[in-house]
């Protein structure tokens, strides 16, 4: 897998003074006015005034040059730079997706595009280039509620940040509501709790919460994502222009935790199986809104998630009427701890069963039948 800057290219790329025009172009009383945004390339005599890359709500990323993507030649020189890739890569991510978007791109640079003008394309370059390069798996990097069109447009995978986000910040009403999506389109989300322009995980959440978020979008449908350090509990964010950073020791709790679990998670069953939400329900005068629950189901293999996204304790009540034949009785055996129990198929039906998790506590249960 590569990481492709489809937004702009690095400043000493060779397209800069071989090929200007690739990128966004401006007058000197432009460049004159904001010496931050713009910067000037001088080849054979000739100066050019490029744009700095950038996401317009943030300032330019000075490192960076805008392409233009309204321009054809310049689409049609990343899609032979992913030609090259597709020989030597089995995906890119694709940085700032939405950015290329044709909309988004109209309203961030049309008023740029001074000389020459390129009219606004009819397709979207994501369209084209996906129908030329099929071979590689395309992930987006993706916000502004542009997930569900960048998968339109061929992506297979696009972040995940709104569940990010709400187990940051949010409610836990807030995360069953974006479980409750549909099923193919969370296959196709990237899910994550750190990545390289987030706060470690360890560090905004603290060790526990960070660990039942772990375990919650580990066992998600759709591809997950582990930043490097992660697993070690590593609590200093490292940008991506520094080779190293300070001396962190091991965190053996944490390394042994994600051991656990992706051991766990990469059992068949989370990856073939049948995935379902499943709405938690109260138990008698306890509180069960921090509760979220799901199930995978692969033949006779039956998974239980369960979290609590609360500080508190909480108690609930899962329904498993539609899941699992009445008549037998049922081992649950806790992939974290260990620890089992007993429950009657009836009882699991209706009523249905009683469960309660310490704050920000998570578990996995392998479901069997005893007869």
């Amino acid at each position: 897998m590569l990481i492709q800057n489809s937004n702009h290219t690095g400043i000493d790329h060779h397209w800069v003074i071989e090929n200007p025009n690739y990128y966004i172009n401006v007058d000197e009383d432009t460049y004159l006015k904001d010496k931050n945004s713009y910067f000037p390339a001088e080849f054979d005599r000739k100066t050019s005034y490029l744009a700095y890359g950038r996401d317009p709500y943030f300032p330019p990323w000075t490192d960076t040059v805008q392409l233009n993507y309204f321009n054809p030649a310049t689409r049609r020189a990343m899609i032979t730079r992913l030609k090259e890739i597709a020989l030597h890569c089995d995906g890119v991510r694709c940085d700032m997706a939405m950015l290329v978007l044709n909309d988004i791109f109209q309203r961030d640079w049309g008023w740029a595009n001074l000389n020459p003008v390129y009219p606004k394309p009819e397709r979207e370059f994501w369209a084209e280039a996906i129908e030329q390069v099929p071979e590689l798996v395309y992930i987006a990097e993706a916000y502004w509620d542009t997930e569900w069109t960048l998968q339109q447009l061929g992506f297979d995978f696009v972040y995940d940040k709104k569940l990010y986000d709400r187990i940051r910040t949010g409610s836990p009403k807030d995360v069953y509501l974006h479980l409750t999506a549909d099923i193919g389109y969370q296959k196709k989300l990237l899910r994550f709790i750190e990545n390289h322009d987030e706060l470690r995980s360890a560090a905004v959440f603290g060790k526990n919460k960070a660990e039942m978020a772990a375990v919650l979008y580990s066992a998600l449908p759709g591809m997950k994502l582990y930043f490097h350090g992660q697993m070690e509990g590593r609590m200093i964010k490292m940008p991506l222009q520094i080779r190293q950073t300070r001396f962190e020791a091991v965190d053996l709790e944490i390394q042994t935790f994600y051991h656990r679990l992706l051991t766990k998670v990469n059992e068949p069953v989370f990856h073939n199986g049948d995935w379902r939400l499943k709405q938690v329900m109260s138990d008698s005068d306890s509180t069960n809104d921090s509760l979220i629950a799901y199930l995978w189901k692969l033949g006779d293999e039956l998974r239980l998630v369960t979290a609590n996204l609360s500080r508190s304790s909480s108690r609930g009540k899962i329904n498993f009427q539609e899941d699992i034949p009445e008549s037998a009785e049922y081992l649950f055996k806790d992939a974290m701890t260990g620890q089992n129990f007993t429950a009657s198929g009836k009882l699991m039906a209706l009523p249905g069963l009683s469960f309660s998790l310490e704050g920000f506590q998570a578990r996995i249960f392998d479901i069997s039948k005893i007869n």
